[in-house]
């Protein structure tokens, strides 16, 4: 079966996006991946890279005027997310060859071969896969499906639904809960009933693990392969990860085990740091792939080191004093 991904993302996320290839090139012996960049540096950098069976596709190319209309009113997050199902419709048109097409969030990053997300789809037309969140976080409202993964294959039946999501998307996709939409993510909570003879859900654990799932599962290492309970993991989805330089990381906003950041993010942070020296070498100016230090953790390091400085003086006031006892 033919391997066909798409993605999508920002200069923000270049580095990740990097880390996907890279991850792909590795697990998987023959695919083809669109990207649609979602700013100029992210389609001017990787075209310097001639990445074999990666397309470009830019903006300019890309937006229609139902996109280039809803975009003024939506921030690049809420904007990105619009541009997701479209994009299916995009490649479909002008890629016929194409038997199943599916869309990876930029931070997703392969550790096995994709095999299992085709068997996982089976005879259906479209494959999702539940949260399946840890208990602690059962009562978030993003959802019940992680809209990150997507798999439609090219018939009548995913077209229509594929089409119905564009509308939906373009008419109200905000990062803030109403009435039961979120993003892009909410409306995927319709499709078990609305499309229940076309959709596969996803029963794989090893499938789009997440910082909001991993803590649950047994994690164990069996032949150089990772095993989430008792499967393989494919790909992890490293959400809410945050590169700040070359060497300063935020693995997640998510409390993570010892073990689940070794042997999971580790791998995955040396692969990002060979994407930062990849892209410094055709372009050293670039830095819009770091995310900026947040304001708190600056005010926190100035506060410590105030607090420092007041110990030290101190400590060196009580020494004289004690010395000239």
């Amino acid at each position: 079966m033919n391997h066909d991904f798409c993605t999508l993302f920002t200069s923000q996320y270049l580095y990740q996006g990097l880390a996907l290839i890279h991850s792909l090139n590795r697990h998987c012996q023959k695919f083809r991946l669109w990207i649609l960049c979602m700013d100029d540096s992210v389609y001017r950098i990787l075209n310097q890279f001639n990445l074999k069976d990666v397309t470009l596709i830019s903006l300019k190319d890309f937006e229609s005027p139902a996109l280039l209309q809803v975009k003024k009113e939506r921030t690049p997050t809420e904007y990105c997310w619009t541009c997701k199902p479209p994009l299916f419709l995009y490649i479909l048109e002008r890629w016929p060859d194409i038997e199943t097409l599916t869309y990876l969030d930029g931070d997703l990053y392969f550790f096995s071969n994709p095999d299992p997300i085709y068997h996982a789809l089976g005879d259906r037309s479209v494959l999702v896969t539940p949260h399946y969140y840890s208990p602690e976080y059962r009562k978030s409202q993003a959802g019940l499906f992680n809209a990150g993964f997507l798999l439609f294959k090219n018939n009548l039946a995913a077209r229509i639904i594929i089409e119905e999501y564009t509308k939906q998307c373009l008419d109200w996709c905000f990062n803030y809960y109403q009435k039961g939409k979120i993003g892009d993510q909410g409306y995927l909570d319709a499709w078990p009933i609305k499309y229940a003879d076309h959709l596969s859900i996803s029963k794989y654990r090893g499938i789009n693990v997440a910082p909001w799932n991993v803590n649950q599962y047994k994690i164990t290492i069996t032949q150089k392969q990772l095993i989430i309970n008792r499967e393989p993991l494919v790909f992890y989805h490293f959400h809410s990860l945050k590169v700040y330089s070359a060497v300063k990381f935020l693995l997640s906003t998510y409390p993570l085990t010892r073990q689940v950041k070794k042997i999971i993010y580790q791998p995955y942070i040396e692969s990002i740091k060979r994407a930062v020296v990849l892209v410094l070498k055709i372009e050293p100016t670039f830095s819009h792939g770091f995310s900026p230090w947040p304001i708190w953790r600056k005010q926190l390091k100035c506060s410590l080191l105030k607090c420092l400085k007041k110990i030290k003086s101190y400590y060196y006031v009580a020494k004289t004093s004690a010395l000239a006892k």
